[in-house]
């Protein structure tokens, strides 16, 4: 225990102390003692009040501290000690708490900071006090009853952010917005622009809107579209290995296809041309060319035409090319090249004219060669020749004016001459010469005449000629 050298005086049963009536009563004790003698109960009184203080004081300093408290004249510490001592009792003075003080008071007020070292009061009801005095978060949920809603919270989407892996049912209609306020109402979602995305449109039914417009919907059988799709390639569904529309010809007007246009009804006297397909290529100089595939009324009431049609960008170029459905016939605008033409039956028209057919057991060309002769051809005058044309014989003849050379042939011969004969025109001066000739190739032959006398001297003299080959 610590130590107290200050110590009350005359404090003892029955001492020697004026009565505290007498003290109260005593002149001295306004003014102190100012003459004469003070009996020493007075002075014991005015000591002991002193003292009893001081060692009171003194006695609290050293119990509180928990430091000596000694009579050694050192005030400073003394001060130390009791500052320490008040410090257990009392708060340090605050200007926090200076406001929280000079708050008046009252029933169902709760005190609370209005600024820096400033405070107000606001009321407090018996709910904020049940609150106030739950032991924890739950008790305080439970006593409002959110804690059911408090549980759902837990795994709850959050405004700011979050993953959901559970469904999201909007039961009622709704709409809402992606980066944009929807404007297209009803059951939607606006997707970047407020009045372009999808929409509820009816039972089975989703549309497809841009700009509030409707440009096209989806159900269950068909998807839509009010002007064009595009894409890469497109290519139909097959179900079982049976496409749409595939079976019969019987059914086939009333059947739909991988692609198909709905039945166009049109004035007995329409004269137009619906394309179904349609392409378009063009040069970079120019020359474009847009191709269609359609259907072409005529104008007069019977069945519409199919046809393939051609433009350009000069009328005189555009070409139609006709299917008639009623006569059954193909009408081009210009001629048809192939290698090889198969008519109905066994017929067929050769690239190189020739006609096939059962009338005259195969070719026409073989049925002629072996039935009939061709008719010969020939040139002609001194100077020619005369060809059958069912053999290829050939037989040539001439004049020469003056032999004892190479010369040609009319024609060449196509296969080899034979023979050529030689023979003189005319009496040869006053003996006779004997003309002679052979072949040289295809195309020329040697003639000269050769006398009987004066050493057998070819001459020249002129000598018919005829040569046979082929």
């Amino acid at each position: 225990m610590a130590k107290n050298d200050f110590k009350p005086f005359a404090t003892g049963k029955g001492a020697n102390v004026t009565s505290q009536p007498d003290w109260e009563a005593l002149p001295a004790l306004l003014s102190g003692f100012t003459a004469g003698k003070a009996s020493s109960a007075q002075v014991n009184k005015a000591l002991r009040q002193a003292s009893f203080i001081a060692a009171a004081l003194a006695q609290y300093t050293a119990s509180k501290s928990g430091q000596d408290v000694l009579d050694d004249g050192d005030l400073s510490g003394f001060i130390a000690k009791m500052s320490a001592a008040f410090g257990k009792d009392f708060q340090t003075l605050d200007a926090t708490l200076t406001a929280l003080a000079g708050l008046a008071t009252g029933a169902d007020k709760l005190p609370y900071f209005t600024g820096n070292d400033t405070a107000g009061q606001t009321d407090l009801t018996s709910v904020g006090r049940d609150i106030i005095g739950k032991a924890s978060i739950a008790d305080i949920l439970t006593y409002l009853g959110l804690g059911e809603t408090a549980k759902q919270a837990a795994g709850a989407v959050q405004k700011t952010g979050d993953e959901m892996n559970g469904k999201l049912t909007l039961p009622q209609t709704s709409s809402f917005g992606v980066n944009t306020n929807n404007t297209l109402g009803g059951s939607s979602i606006a997707i970047g622009d407020n009045d372009t995305g999808l929409k509820g449109n009816g039972d089975g039914n989703l549309a497809f809107m841009a700009n509030n417009v409707l440009a096209g919907y989806f159900n269950e059988n068909e998807l839509q579209h009010q002007k064009r799709m595009l894409t890469k390639n497109f290519q139909a569904l097959v179900d079982n290995n049976w496409p749409e529309g595939a079976g019969g010809f019987s059914g086939q007007l009333s059947s739909e296809a991988p692609f198909s246009v709905p039945m166009v009804h049109r004035q007995n006297n329409d004269n137009n041309f619906f394309p179904l397909l349609k392409g378009k290529v063009s040069l970079e100089s120019g020359y474009p060319v847009a191709a269609s595939f359609g259907i072409l009324t005529s104008g007069n009431t019977n069945f519409p035409q199919i046809a393939i049609h051609a433009k350009t960008d000069f009328d005189v170029n555009d070409k139609i090319w006709i299917f008639d459905v009623a006569t059954g016939e193909f009408r081009v605008p210009g001629g048809i090249t192939a290698t090889e033409i198969l008519l109905s039956g066994k017929s067929r028209v050769a690239s190189d004219g020739n006609l096939y057919g059962d009338v005259w057991g195969g070719w026409l060309n073989d049925f002629l060669n072996n039935n009939y002769n061709r008719k010969n051809t020939a040139s002609l005058g001194d100077y020619g020749w005369v060809c059958d044309e069912s053999t290829g014989f050939i037989m040539q003849w001439g004049t020469l004016g003056s032999s004892n050379g190479t010369y040609n042939f009319p024609r060449e011969f196509p296969t080899s001459c034979f023979a050529v004969f030689v023979t003189n025109t005319n009496q040869q001066g006053g003996s006779v010469d004997n003309a002679f000739g052979y072949p040289v190739s295809k195309s020329q032959f040697f003639a000269a005449t050769k006398a009987s006398t004066d050493g057998n001297v070819v001459n020249n003299y002129p000598v018919a000629w005829f040569a046979i080959g082929r």
